[in-house]
């Protein structure tokens, strides 16, 4: 499972869906480097024998795919969660970070994917054309409400369709990304307002913002700081220079 937000809660809904049907393991928490991905699959190979392993899988800069292409082998399905614009100024563009993505997923004979980025689409239609046999499901995020987890769900159930299971519920992660219209993304925090916690999602506000998109923060209260409003707010008004 790749892609920028909604990996963990896809692995969970997966893992948890084909439980009750076979030998299932998947990665702890977040561990999608390639580092993280090397220990999930020990811990979940050694002296085990699942049937099925998820583990998720991230890149945060260029040549980082063939490094975590070749720990994967067998039959494989690759899932694309929603793409955002999210460690593209790493990148000599958008689409070489999409590209970047994809080539983690080069052995995989089925590929479901979010359909919203267009560069995505286009780059998996180029990745068929090579591969005859790829098979791609697409998932249209446009359609579905991205205030729920539908589009993990959707994912989900188009991946492992036999043994997807729609009562399986998602903690929605601590800090949300949202794709609203006109191109707007609204990043939410809901855990508790305190200095670090506001560092922490003023930072992932700044790394989704671009020229064409910049940057407001709606704050509330601050708790548990013995500094001034005034010193806080010009604190971390630095977030976004």
């Amino acid at each position: 499972v790749t892609g920028s937000y909604g990996k963990s809660a896809v692995k969970e809904i997966l893992y948890t869906s084909a439980l009750p049907h076979c030998r299932a393991a998947h990665s702890p928490r977040s561990f999608n480097s390639r580092l993280g991905i090397i220990l999930s699959l020990i811990e979940n190979t050694l002296g085990k024998s699942p049937e099925l392993i998820i583990t998720e899988a991230g890149i945060d800069g260029p040549g980082q795919a063939d490094k975590v292409l070749r720990l994967f082998t067998g039959h494989l399905t690759g899932i694309i969660t929603p793409i955002t614009e999210e460690h593209d100024r790493n990148f000599p563009s958008h689409k070489d970070k999409v590209s970047e993505k994809l080539r983690m997923l080069e052995n995989c004979d089925t590929i479901v994917y979010d359909s919203s980025d267009k560069d995505l689409v286009i780059l998996l239609r180029q990745m068929q054309s090579r591969k005859k046999n790829l098979r791609l499901i697409p998932v249209d995020s446009n359609s579905i409400n991205n205030e729920s987890p539908t589009i993990y769900h959707a994912l989900a159930k188009a991946a492992l369709p036999d043994y997807y299971n729609s009562s399986v519920s998602v903690v929605s992660p601590r800090i949300g990304i949202r794709c609203c219209e006109n191109g707007n993304m609204v990043v939410r925090d809901d855990f508790t307002p305190d200095l670090r916690s506001l560092r922490d999602v003023l930072d992932t506000a700044r790394r989704q913002a671009t020229p064409t998109r910049p940057c407001v923060a709606i704050l509330g209260d601050i708790l548990h700081h013995t500094m001034t409003l005034d010193e806080i707010y010009g604190l971390y008004a630095s977030a976004f220079e």
